[in-house]
């Protein structure tokens, strides 16, 4: 079962509320995937939009989805772990409704979270009143393993990898919180990772 809801993102930030990451080596530095990041104090969603609505639609599943859903742009998956909840999705500054859609269904564990984007190219770096971009997130539970990169079509997503790969080695070192803020303007029983395609076509509306 699934739910949609919109999140309020500012400075690009929507946040995993009451989950943490798995010590290292299960947490390499998350900028690599283009879509999540460390954060002061939850891990991080990455839109393309500065600031506004976002469109989030939340799965939580009983186990790891048997396909990859290869009609969104760009898709990356990480471990959380979740102690007492709820995992929710909420804006920087929101406070999470009773009712928000839960990623963490099936109780207190280590989750795998998988994020599906579509259209974070169409109002990039934008301050918007209406949702522009949409979001997929499905978790499930299974043991800690590094995040991943499945599949990176947008021009914001890339943009974002480059920026990460030219700061300096030193700014990733030191686990939690190193090097979180990228160098632009703006604030910024496990299977195998399924290998990484980038695709490239026509920007897609959101929906």
């Amino acid at each position: 079962m699934s739910e949609r809801i919109e999140v309020h993102a500012e400075s690009h930030i929507v946040e995993f509320l009451n989950c943490r990451l798995p010590l290292p080596p299960h947490s390499p530095n998350l900028d690599s995937t283009s879509l999540i990041r460390e954060g002061f104090e939850y891990p991080e969603l990455h839109t393309g939009v500065w600031s506004g609505p976002v469109g989030v639609t939340v799965e939580s599943r009983s186990g790891r989805p048997e396909e990859v859903d290869e009609s969104w742009q760009d898709i990356a998956e990480f471990s959380a772990i979740v102690d007492d909840g709820p995992l929710v999705l909420c804006g920087f500054s929101e406070m999470p409704m009773p009712d928000w859609p839960r990623l963490d269904g099936f109780g207190p564990g280590i989750y795998r979270i998988r994020v599906h984007a579509r259209g974070r190219d169409i109002a990039d770096y934008a301050a918007v009143l209406e949702a522009t971009e949409e979001y997929l997130i499905v978790s499930w539970l299974e043991k800690a393993s590094p995040a991943s990169l499945i599949a990176l079509a947008s021009q914001a997503g890339k943009s974002w990898i480059v920026a990460a790969e030219a700061r300096p080695f030193s700014s990733f070192a030191g686990g939690m919180h190193a090097g979180t803020v990228p160098s632009s303007p703006a604030p910024t029983g496990s299977q195998p990772p399924t290998p990484l395609v980038i695709r490239s076509y026509p920007e897609q509306d959101p929906g």
